[in-house]
């Protein structure tokens, strides 16, 4: 880039800086705007000014031998990113890799949050941190569960205190293992895009953290500060992308999925039913949506017992229920590796995601 070009952007950001200087004033003497508005409003601005930068256009040589360089440090079948927690899921992605945005949806009730807890938890086991953002859920209900996977102990036992002595003394053993995990869980309720970028950069700068992963559950809940929902959501989706790509470390987003897949006859998520966020689809890497058949044969079954009672008849379930049922991780969207379902299983009583029989469909 032309030095010439270059001094005059430096010059016009030292003056947008000037100005902001002077904002900043006035923002933190009004007595009208608490702390936490001045800081969104600060950093809003911020980022709003055009920082000159270096140029990362590489020649052909230099990309050539970037390359070859990529090529030479991994083997064929090496997993390169953080792990899902199952080995066919790493296998079929390539786990989750740096800079990348990857999505999970589901219907609510289908375990996505509980999945997450599983990526988290595994990526834990490494040594590895992990920056968990739940504006779902307290933070205390994403130890438990992460203690009933690792146990086995029904989480329902866990949270009603319905344990026996072993149970009681292996919960506490294992809740003590935890706090020698770096494990940073941040349930900010109202949390909006400034705050969530401000956050993971600190966290991410504190080499100490070692943070490789970051998890936000979910993405409809974080807010922007524009009036305009359209724009808004696409910035969103797109300021989430560009901050993995900045920091070198996947960011794990959920999602709500439309409620229109339900008049379905075929239940299975598409990329068109992620909810509000159309812009999600292009600004993914990789796309992920969980799948419960049981769920809905189960509603079908309860459907068909009421309709039956109404005309005065008995009808007979013939759904059996099963504490571990089957779960279909549709990858919808992925960079490298060809479009499949890989079948986990889904232990309802301790929420972990295991390996099942693995099955693929183009």
């Amino acid at each position: 880039m032309d030095n010439k070009y270059i001094s005059e952007i430096d010059c016009a950001a030292k003056g947008d800086l000037l100005s902001l200087a002077a904002t900043i004033k006035h923002i933190v003497i009004d007595d009208n705007i608490n702390t936490t508005q001045a800081i969104d409003i600060i950093l809003n601005k911020l980022y709003k000014i055009n920082i000159p930068c270096n140029s990362d256009i590489d020649g052909m040589n230099s990309a050539i031998d970037n390359t070859i360089s990529y090529i030479n440090d991994r083997k064929s079948e090496d997993v390169t990113g953080q792990t899902t927690g199952s080995t066919s899921l790493d296998k079929r992605i390539n786990g989750l890799n740096s800079g990348e945005l990857i999505v999970i949806g589901s219907r609510p009730a289908i375990g996505k949050t509980s999945f997450a807890v599983n990526i988290a938890l595994a990526n834990l086991e490494k040594n590895d941190g992990v920056l968990y953002f739940s504006l779902d859920r307290p933070k205390a209900l994403i130890i438990l569960n992460m203690i009933s996977i690792k146990t086995n102990i029904p989480f329902a036992n866990i949270m009603y205190k319905k344990l026996t002595a072993e149970e009681t003394t292996i919960f506490n053993k294992e809740l003590n293992e935890l706090r020698n995990k770096q494990l940073f869980i941040d349930d900010s309720r109202n949390l909006n895009l400034n705050q969530f970028k401000y956050k993971v950069k600190k966290m991410v700068s504190q080499k100490a953290n070692n943070i490789k992963l970051v998890i936000l559950d979910y993405i409809q809940a974080i807010k922007y500060m524009d009036n305009n929902k359209k724009i808004s959501e696409a910035k969103i989706s797109n300021m989430i992308k560009s901050l993995a790509n900045e920091i070198k470390i996947p960011i794990v987003v959920l999602s709500q999925i439309n409620r229109k897949l339900e008049f379905r006859n075929d239940k299975r998520p598409k990329l068109s039913d992620i909810k509000k966020f159309s812009s999600l689809e292009e600004d993914a890497n990789t796309v992920m949506f969980l799948y419960r058949d049981d769920i809905y044969k189960k509603r079908n079954e309860f459907k068909k017992e009421i309709k039956s009672r109404k005309k005065g008849g008995k009808y007979k379930s013939a759904f059996i229920y099963k504490s571990i049922e089957d779960v279909e991780i549709i990858i919808a969207k992925h960079n490298n590796k060809r479009l499949c379902t890989v079948n986990l299983t889904y232990d309802k009583n301790c929420m972990k995601f295991e390996d099942g029989a693995n099955h693929e469909f183009l």
